[in-house]
């Protein structure tokens, strides 16, 4: 694994970037309630206009399982998120790239233009295998945005990043606080190198957002508003 120089400790996280315009034009909370859109800003520029592979787990269940969601589109209103929303916004985002997308729920796959999307269990290996038997493109970069437990981003990432190509990118968004030390120890005993980012909230941007009566840990989600980026 290569180490991460990407100046990452300069981006200000107050300052609106072409990604964060995007994104928030496709209602992704990459670029609203969670901070995330600075990062990738500074990370995937380089890729506009190529022809790259990308791919990202979670489209976005808006479905009755789902409480976070459904709480969010309670307060916010219908109109601030649909599914696919991140992967028509990369689609836009990078012009030529190749988009590729997976869910658990089926009611939400769509294929679109650029854009294929695919089922997949990211709890069940044997789902996942079937997934990278008919998705045969190896990626630039690849985002898990699934389930947000540890157990769902290591089966994942153990299943899958044999399809990042070399120096791409492998992200877990949305990573507790709380589960720290458990990645920290998974990827010591792996001996991948790999960067722990804390993406500051802009209280702004969020009150601009988030409508009613929304509890001040969803404005601000501090605890989850982090990431893990691996350059393989």
């Amino acid at each position: 694994m290569l180490q991460l120089d990407y100046d990452l400790g300069t981006i200000d996280f107050f300052k609106d970037t072409h990604l964060c315009n995007v994104l928030k034009r496709h209602r992704t909370d990459k670029a609203t309630l969670h901070n995330y859109s600075k990062v990738y800003h500074r990370l995937f520029s380089k890729y506009i206009g190529q022809s790259i592979n990308y791919f990202e787990l979670g489209i976005g269940s808006i479905s009755g399982g789902n409480s976070s969601m459904n709480y969010l589109l309670k307060v916010m209103g219908d109109g601030f998120y649909q599914p696919g929303a991140s992967l028509r916004g990369f689609s836009e985002y990078f012009q030529n790239a190749n988009i590729h997308g997976s869910d658990i729920d089926r009611s939400i796959l769509f294929n679109d233009d650029n854009i294929l999307t695919y089922f997949v269990d990211q709890l069940n290996v044997d789902s996942i295998k079937l997934l990278w038997e008919n998705v045969h493109p190896t990626f630039d970069i690849m985002i898990d945005d699934g389930i947000h437990t540890f157990e769902g981003c290591r089966i994942f990432f153990e299943n899958s990043f044999h399809k990042l190509k070399p120096f791409g990118f492998y992200i877990i968004e949305d990573v507790h606080i709380n589960l720290y030390e458990q990645f920290n120890s998974y990827f010591k005993d792996m001996g991948i190198y790999y960067k722990f980012l804390a993406c500051p909230i802009d209280a702004r941007m969020n009150d601009e957002y988030c409508k009613g009566d929304v509890p001040v840990h969803w404005k601000y989600p501090l605890y989850q508003n982090n990431l893990i980026v691996i350059v393989k």
